[in-house]
Formats: structure tokens, C-alpha cells, sequence
């Protein structure tokens, strides 16, 4: 179910076309789409949809010219608004491939404040399609993700507000509290 494909047919309105009970979840136009870089250069700018399985972006010049990527696809969604590394505000994601190549995707909307709307469609379309692997079974892939350590690689980067999908750490600072309240219960032992 991991996949990326070229979309060569849409609606007569423009729409892409859906399958089986597929549901556009949000949409935005005037959105750049970057593949891997550097040299970071823009495949076109287009409408993104965000549906209940597919990521879709259709190439608003070109009708024959779009992309869907099935959302399990999309390993890590995270908005990056660092100049620093890449010129434009944009979700970053990162694709896990089916021939286990990482690749990474960028999504710019003209439009920077639609950043979050963006954000937030990925997040309910990942909580949408959970990943397959539903037991904790270290074997089921070929690396553990550590996610204090994708975090601070994230942070690193100045990635905020990171969706990891199917990835079950713990919070960062989730247990800062507990010695203190360790500390507390001895004072009243004695």
C-alpha cells in the first residue's frame, strides 16, 4: 500500500478522481510541490488534496500532469519553516518507499498561513489509514525509530509541530515529573 503514481485523469471540475468511499478530507490551491534537493526545483505549481487515503496534487497548467501518494506513504509530515535549509516555508515530508528508499517531499502553498490547515489534514489522514504493523514486533522492520532521536534530528533541521505516523514513542519531557514526586512520598515515610 505504499506507493507514489504519476495522475495523468482528472474530473471534468478539475477534481481527482476517487475510489470506492474515498473522501476529500481538505483541498488548497496555488501549493509548489519539491522532490528530494538539493537543487530544489519546483515540479509546477497545482491543487493539493488531502483525502481519506491520497495525498493528490494536480498540476493547475498541465491537466495531465498530478501525483498521489497513498498516505502510509508518508512516513513523517512536519512543518518546516526554516530558511534556512529550504527557501520557503513548507509541510516537509518524508516518503518510505517500497525498495526501502527514504525520499522527501515538500508541499509550499503560496498562501503560508494554509501551512497548518495542511498540517492538521495529514495528521487526520494518517490517524485514517494506522499503520499494518500492530504488534510491537522489532523484526517487522529493518530499523527502530527512536523518537526522541528523530525529534532532535527534526529540531535540528527547525522542523516544528512533527507528525510522526505509525511511530509509538514516548513525549519528550513526558516524565520529567516523576522524581519530584518520588522526593515527596520519602518526606512522608519518615
Amino acid at each position: 500500500s505504499q506507493m507514489i503514481e504519476s495522475v495523468t485523469e482528472r474530473t471534468e471540475s478539475g477534481l481527482p478522481v476517487l475510489v470506492d468511499e474515498e473522501k476529500v478530507l481538505y483541498s488548497v490551491k496555488d501549493v509548489e510541490i519539491y522532490f528530494d534537493g538539493p537543487p530544489y526545483e519546483a515540479k509546477g505549481q497545482g491543487e493539493l488534496f488531502v483525502t481519506s487515503r491520497n495525498i493528490i496534487w494536480l498540476n493547475s497548467a498541465d491537466t495531465s500532469n498530478g501525483y498521489s501518494i497513498t498516505v502510509p506513504t508518508v512516513s513523517m509530515h512536519a512543518l518546516s519553516r526554516d530558511t534556512s535549509h529550504f527557501p520557503k516555508p513548507c509541510l516537509y515530508c518524508q516518503m518510505d518507499l517500497p525498495d526501502d528508499s527514504l525520499s522527501e517531499l515538500r508541499f509550499c502553498p503560496d498562501n503560508a498561513a494554509a501551512l497548518e490547515e495542511i498540517f492538521e489534514a495529514f495528521s487526520k489522514a494518517a490517524e485514517l489509514n494506522p499503520d499494518p504493523v500492530t504488534e510491537e514486533n522489532e523484526e517487522a522492520g529493518d530499523f527502530t525509530f527512536d523518537t526522541s532521536e528523530v525529534h532532535g534530528n527534526l529540531l535540528a533541521q527547525g522542523l516544528a509541530g512533527v507528525g510522526l505516523n505509525g511511530v509509538n514513542g514516548i513525549v519528550a519531557g513526558q516524565f520529567d515529573n516523576a522524581d519530584e514526586d518520588d522526593d515527596m512520598d520519602e518526606g512522608e515515610d519518615q
